[in-house]
C-alpha cells in the first residue's frame, strides 16, 4: 500500500522525462507535461497551499474543468496530506453551496467560470463577505469552515486570491516532513455522487483504496507505459467499478461457456 503522492514519485523514478499529460481544450494540443513536470508542479502546489494554511486533514474543494491545473492542485493537496473535494463543474449556485458547507471545504482552488457558469457569482451569492473580506480574512455564517478562495484564472477581486500570486518557495525539509505524515490508511478524496434520486452522498476514500484500484484497473485494461489513455470522463466524478459478477466483461472472473 501506498500514498498518491509515493505512487506519482514511483512512476516519476521509473518514467523520468516520459510525457504524462497531452492537453487538448480544443482541437490541438497546446500543454504537454513530462512526469518530473508533475511532481514539481505538485510540490509546488502543495507549497502554495500550505501557504494558504491548508495541511493535513484540511479539505480543498477544486472546482475546474478538465485541465493541467486540476490535476497538479489535487496532488499537491495529496502531498500534504490534505482531503481533496473534487466539485462539479455544473454545480448550480445551490448545488455549490451544499457541497462548500457539507463537504466542510476550508480552501477553495476554482476557475472564475465554466461555460456558462459563473462561479464568482455563485461564490459571492453564498459567501457574501467574499465581496469585501480581506484576503484571507474571510469568515461567513452561510459557510462557517471557508476560508480562502483561490482563482486559477483571473485577477482577484474581492477577498479572493490568485493562484499564479502564491508562494512557492519551497522548503524541501518541511515539505518531506509533512508528506511523511501521511499514510495509506489516510483520506485522500471525498467525491460527490451525481444525486439523481435525492441529494449528492459523500463518499470518503484513502488513498490506498485509490492506488490499489489504479493498479488493478491499469492491470485489467492491459495499459503499458506506450499506451495513450483519452481522458474523456470529467475528473470531478468517480466512475462505476467494472461488475465482478459472474460472466460479467469487466475485471472480474469469468465464468467458463458451458460445455457442448
Amino acid at each position: 500500500m501506498e500514498t498518491l503522492a509515493a505512487f506519482l514519485d514511483g512512476l516519476v523514478a521509473r518514467h523520468g522525462d516520459r510525457e504524462v499529460i497531452a492537453a487538448a481544450p480544443r482541437d490541438s494540443v497546446d500543454t504537454r507535461v513530462t512526469w518530473v513536470d508533475l511532481r514539481a508542479a505538485s510540490r509546488a502546489a502543495a507549497w502554495k497551499l500550505v501557504h494558504v494554511g491548508a495541511t493535513k486533514g484540511s479539505r480543498v474543494g477544486v472546482l475546474c474543468s478538465n485541465r493541467v491545473d486540476w490535476l497538479v492542485a489535487a496532488f499537491g493537496a495529496l502531498r500534504i496530506g490534505a482531503i481533496l473535494v473534487p466539485l462539479s463543474t455544473l454545480s448550480t449556485r445551490d448545488e455549490l453551496a451544499y457541497a462548500l458547507t457539507y463537504a466542510d471545504v476550508q480552501v477553495l482552488v476554482t476557475l472564475s467560470g465554466f461555460l456558462k457558469h459563473r462561479y464568482l457569482n455563485h461564490l459571492a451569492d453564498i459567501v457574501p463577505e467574499l465581496r469585501t473580506a480581506p484576503p484571507g480574512h474571510l469568515h461567513s455564517s452561510h459557510a462557517p469552515m471557508l476560508r480562502r478562495v483561490v482563482l486559477l484564472d483571473s485577477a482577484a477581486p474581492g477577498g479572493t486570491e490568485s493562484w499564479t500570486d502564491l508562494r512557492a518557495d519551497i522548503d524541501d525539509a518541511f515539505l518531506s516532513a509533512l508528506e511523511a505524515s501521511v499514510v495509506p490508511a489516510d483520506a485522500a478524496t471525498l467525491f460527490f455522487t451525481s444525486g439523481t434520486t435525492s441529494r449528492p452522498k459523500a463518499v470518503l476514500h484513502t488513498h490506498s483504496a485509490l492506488t490499489t484500484s489504479a493498479r488493478r484497473l491499469g492491470a485489467c485494461f492491459g495499459i503499458t507505459p506506450d499506451d495513450a489513455w483519452w481522458g474523456h470522463m470529467p475528473l470531478f466524478w468517480g466512475g462505476r467499478r467494472p461488475d465482478r459478477s459472474p460472466g460479467a466483461r469487466g475485471c472480474g472472473k469469468r465464468s467458463r461457456p458451458p460445455r457442448t
